[in-house]
């Protein structure tokens, strides 16, 4: 069970968070760019372990965890990621539609520690089941201020489309 930091010291601790609706074509080049802000912080903080934490949803999440991939693919060990997860895996799982997706969550998250928040307060499990229920919604804003909590940088990757949301 990985979690990166065998060194004993303090992790940078750095969320990714973004859209799921990513345009496929600039996958790769948004992969890229993660990787090279968290390289850049490797850089910056040579003797520090960086441990990136990330939602494990289709697009920003998962693009996050291919960066740190490629990252640990080319000798640098010192970065890992920690999936966190909104909701219970079997919930969370109807979010992942395609099944090539949920053999890469399967692999991402095969063997590694899951961080899996709690039902929110007042909630059930039934309802956050519910897709576009408030329940489920509530389940998100409490992983978004969970990463920002716990998080000492954060990468947001956004889709340049507006939401109305504030």
């Amino acid at each position: 069970m990985e979690v990166g930091n065998k060194s004993g010291l303090v992790s940078l601790v750095i969320a990714v968070s973004g859209h799921k609706d990513l345009y496929h074509e600039d996958s790769e080049d948004i992969t890229e760019r993660i990787k090279a802000v968290i390289e850049d912080l490797s850089m910056r903080y040579p003797q520090t372990p960086i441990l990136i934490l990330t939602g494990m949803a289709d697009g920003a999440d998962r693009l996050a965890v291919a960066a740190v991939e490629r990252l640990r693919a080319g000798g640098n060990e010192r970065i890992s990621y920690l999936p966190v997860l909104p909701m219970p895996r079997d919930a969370f799982l109807e979010e992942i539609k395609s099944q090539d997706s949920r053999k890469d969550f399967d692999r991402q998250t095969s063997g590694r520690a899951i961080v899996q928040l709690p039902i929110h307060v007042g909630s059930s499990f039934d309802q956050i089941c519910i897709e576009g229920s408030v329940e489920r919604n509530q389940q998100y804003i409490d992983l978004a201020e969970f990463m920002v909590r716990t998080s000492q940088i954060l990468i947001a990757v956004w889709n340049g489309h507006e939401t109305g949301l504030r």
